[in-house]
Parts: structure tokens; sequence; C-alpha cells
């Protein structure tokens, strides 16, 4: 296979972990970075402009092959439709699946459609404790909160006044993420972690491997009736509850703490993934 030279968006300890992979694959020719990790071989390049369109060009005058997006607010933006207009080809979601991150009221009605489960929208009123409050808007994350009682119910509301809001039901329960990863076609999923603390060992009984196996299923198919068509990633965020996964939230990208584990547990050529959708070979522990 001819070598290609890539470029690496992002600023993440995720992304550094990704530029590091792919800068030691013999599928690389040159490798560039959005962001000066200080890694052999890699060029950073400036990209202060936030004219995609402009960063397209200028990347192709430099004779990239292939941006590899780790950054949300590239994606949100619609980075990977622009770059592919312009003859690049890149890994990410497109900015129409990219809703499903962007927007969590989105993602609920996609999962409804489907039959995906995840805890449902209450009316304003409703008076369950604990319950969820969440901004619609992901970039509003850090508002998200569990409420306890009224009191602070009252105060969220005053704070949440000019967002685009829903009340949530709270679902107790384990956490865990799961990436999968599309390319023509094909999905590979990645081995799970707990969302908190990827680092720790993860067991799940048969049960839940199976459970969490029927979630997969469900996935693919609605990606595959809606059309995906992009070459990107996805992370799943679930939680256990009843004897069943329930989808929390979708994040459009690997995840900057489970790309560093996947890559630390992946014996096999990441960029080979990438491109060809390659099974990863795992490391035995």
């Amino acid at each position: 296979m001819k070598k290609i030279n890539l470029l690496v968006w992002g600023n993440s300890n995720g992304d550094k972990a990704v530029a590091k992979a792919l800068a030691d694959s013999p599928l690389v020719n040159k490798i560039y970075t959005t962001s000066d990790f200080k890694i052999k071989n890699a060029k950073p390049i400036d990209i202060t402009d936030k004219d995609f369109r402009k960063q397209a060009k200028k990347s192709a005058e430099l004779g990239i092959n292939l941006v590899i997006f780790g950054g949300e607010n590239a994606i949100y933006d619609g980075a990977v439709n622009i770059f592919k207009n312009e003859g690049i080809a890149a890994v990410g979601v497109n900015k129409t699946f990219a809703k499903l991150g962007a927007s969590k009221i989105f993602a609920k009605k996609f999962m409804n459609k489907y039959g995906i489960k995840t805890p449902q929208i209450k009316p304003d009123k409703y008076d369950i404790y604990p319950q969820v409050i969440k901004s619609d808007n992901c970039m509003d994350r850090e508002l998200d909160r569990i409420l306890y009682n009224p009191g602070e119910k009252i105060k969220a509301l005053k704070e949440f006044k000019n967002k685009n809001f829903f009340i949530e039901e709270f679902l107790e329960g384990e956490k865990i993420s799961v990436t999968t990863y599309l390319t023509g076609g094909n999905f590979t999923h990645f081995m799970p972690f707990y969302t908190y603390d990827p680092a720790k060992p993860l067991k799940l009984t048969s049960n839940q491997k199976l459970r969490l196996n029927i979630y997969l299923c469900k996935f693919e198919y609605a990606l595959l009736l809606e059309n995906a068509n992009f070459d990107g990633a996805m992370t799943t965020d679930l939680t256990e509850y009843q004897n069943d996964w329930y989808v929390l939230k979708y994040r459009v990208n690997f995840g900057e703490k489970e790309i560093q584990e996947i890559l630390m547990h992946i014996d096999n050529d990441f960029l080979d993934i990438l491109i060809n959708g390659t099974e990863p070979v795992y490391k035995k522990v």
C-alpha cells in the first residue's frame, strides 16, 4: 500500500495518543498535527484561522491525504464534510450524524425511534427525586446535574431559564462506555470501559455481555437504516438499570480517556484499523 500523509486534528491527550500511535505506522509517510505534541517526526501546523475550507486547501497543498478528527467542535461544525468536499479523506462523524452528540433531544428521538433504551424525558412538573436536568446543547454539559429535592430544582430552573433543557428520570447503576467505529459500512466495537475510570479492569457477566451485544446490534441497525455514510467513531455512555443497559448519551469521537486505553491494549496497526476496518487484535493480559 502507498504510504500516506495524514493530519491529526485536535488538542487533547487522546489526540496526542492517536498521533503518537499513527506516527509509528508503516503506512505513514508524513504526519502533521494541529497541536505541538512534541512527537518525533510529527510537524505541527497552524489552524488559528477556523475557516475549514481554507484549512482543507492548505492541507491539500501540504499533500495531506487523510485527516483524523478528534476534537468534537470541528466535527459539530461540519469540518468532515468540508474536507471531503475538497477531496481529502477524513475520519470523523459527518455533520448529519454529529447531531447525535450535539443535541441530547435529537439523540433521544433517534433512540426512541429504534427501540434503544434510554432514560425518558419527563414533564417539568415531574416530582420524583432524584431526577436529572440537562441542557440539550452538549457544549453546556457542565450545567447538567442530579436534582435531589424541590429546592435544588427551583434553583436549577432559574439557571436553565434561557436554555433549551429537559428533565430526565434518574437511573442509578454502573456506568460504562463503548466505542464503535464505522468505515465502509463495517462496524468495529472496541472493548468497553468504565466511564469514569477506563484504566480499571472491566468484568462483565455473561448476561451483561449479552445485553450489551443486543444494544450494539440495535445501534448498528439504526445507523444502517439511517444510511450512515461516514468513517468515524462514536462512543456510547451507558448505565445498567433493571438488568439492562440504558444509553445516557452519545459522543461523536473515541473519547479522550477511552482512546488512550484502547491504544494501550491494541497489538496491531491502528491506522490499518481506521482505513480498512481491520479487527483490533488485543494484547494478552
